[in-house]
């Protein structure tokens, strides 16, 4: 329900010309936005930049988009792990790539 609230609110804002409270609300409901199963909303902030951002915003679209696939992607492996494994899966800090030792490598994510 959160989504389709952002996105109700969203338009309101287009709707009086603010738009960058616009796009402060699609990027909020972008974190918790799965690219995979709901395309409809990334197409839908996909025309909104291209109707009223330009190409700073329009990356930063792309960058949010590749890094909620990249979530939901981990998100389904640790899913398989612990349906596979039937236990606890040793998961390492955000960003980071555990390596089986005690250590953490840093990573970028997307």
């Amino acid at each position: 329900g959160a989504r389709a609230m952002c996105v109700g609110f969203a338009d309101l804002e287009i709707g009086i010309g603010e738009v960058a409270r616009a796009r402060a609300l699609h990027v909020y409901a972008a974190a918790f936005t799965d690219p995979e199963v709901y395309p409809e909303f990334w197409k839908r902030w996909n025309d909104f930049e291209v109707q009223q951002g330009d190409e700073g915003t329009f990356r930063e679209m792309l960058r949010a988009k590749r890094t909620m696939a990249a979530v939901a992607r981990d998100g389904a492996r640790a899913r398989r792990a612990i349906g596979a494994g039937g236990g606890v899966v040793e998961r390492p800090c955000a960003g980071q790539r555990y390596d089986g030792a005690q250590q953490c490598k840093r990573i970028r994510l997307v």
